[in-house]
């Protein structure tokens, strides 16, 4: 069950005008609202699963890899997208 301190969180995360990504393993977990609609998405859940490099510049795949390679030992990165193309930013 999630609890209060979580769910305050979530809705933060939810409501925040800048989009951002929870990813493990390059897959997407959680996208926010803004990210969604950053995107194109109606609904948040449509990028559940899908690869997190198909929502990133190709001239910024070798940062990205740069970058999570030196995230290793995290199992869950979080990302914020903050222009188009997107660039990646981990928190």
């Amino acid at each position: 069950m999630i609890d209060e301190t979580e769910k305050q969180y979530r809705h933060l995360v939810d409501v925040l005008p800048i989009a951002t990504v929870a990813e493990r393993d390059g897959c997407i977990l959680y996208v926010n609202q803004e990210c969604a609609r950053m995107f194109g998405f109606s609904n948040p859940e449509e990028m559940i699963g899908l690869p997190v490099v198909d929502f990133i510049a190709p001239e910024s795949h070798q940062l990205v890899s740069e970058r999570r390679k030196r995230m290793r030992g995290f199992s869950i990165h979080c990302l914020q997208f903050s222009s188009t193309p997107p660039v990646y930013t981990p928190l």
